[in-house]
């Protein structure tokens, strides 16, 4: 397939700056083996729409208008679950939820409700909580080593813990919100650590129904593992080639 051979090289630009820090077009041209006119002629124009920026010493680095759309884009897991999210809440009928672990708090980056009935569980991407309350947390927690459970300072009883990953997920009820039940899988990376977790999460008074999905949940929660760790390896193997001269 062919491809806009200019694009390239300005995506090559943002991709420098952004691996090797400022530089003056003069050691972009030379790390990306580009004729200093070329490359002169990209950083002018990604310059003007403000994508890279200048600095005092004459080198350039990634601009505001670049950090700004950085910042409005959604967490890269929830963009990696969203369809998979979305056929878990549309076969459950419930609300399904990831969460991702940032220090010792869970954070909601990806949810879909469901249409199983009136009552529903409404979520808020952005919302936190506790790694040590929810089924969320607690199924990212489970799957922490020691170590890193230690270093958090969580109190959380240990055989709770332990019988989550038994099982390979984790149920609570009322923790988070009243009269609120969740089921909760792990998600790994590549190597085989837990960064997020996958929740099913629907009001108390349909909880006795809801473990019948947790094949589903932990079905799911491995094609989502599966499709990071294939996203993951595909930008190693892009950023190995772009590491190559030539």
């Amino acid at each position: 397939m062919e491809i806009a051979q200019t694009a390239d090289y300005a995506v090559s630009v943002l991709l420098t700056l952004e691996s090797h820090g400022p530089q003056t077009i003069a050691e972009i041209a030379t790390r990306l083996d580009l004729s200093r006119s070329v490359a002169q002629r990209i950083v002018v124009t990604l310059h003007r729409r403000a994508l890279v920026m200048r600095g005092q010493d004459g080198r350039y680095d990634l601009g505001a208008a670049l950090i700004k759309l950085a910042a409005e884009l959604p967490h890269e897991l929830a963009v990696t679950a969203r369809p998979m999210v979305r056929a878990l809440a549309e076969s459950s009928g419930e609300t399904v939820v990831v969460a991702v672990a940032e220090g010792d708090e869970a954070v909601v980056v990806a949810r879909h409700t469901g249409n199983a009935g009136p009552l529903r569980i409404e979520y808020q991407i952005g919302f936190r909580h506790s790694l040590g309350r929810g089924a969320s947390g607690l199924a990212i927690l489970a799957y922490l080593s020691p170590q890193r459970r230690q270093k958090l300072g969580l109190v959380v009883d240990d055989s709770v813990l332990d019988q989550v990953a038994v099982k390979g997920f984790a149920k609570t009820e009322s923790e988070l919100q009243d009269h609120m039940v969740g089921l909760a899988a792990p998600i790994v990376d590549g190597e085989g650590g837990v960064i997020a977790s996958l929740a099913i999460v629907a009001p108390a008074g349909r909880a006795e129904n809801l473990e019948r999905f947790v094949p589903a949940l932990m079905a799911t929660s491995q094609r989502i593992s599966d499709a990071r760790s294939v996203e993951r390896a595909s930008v190693a193997t892009a950023s190995r080639r772009e590491s190559v001269p030539g």
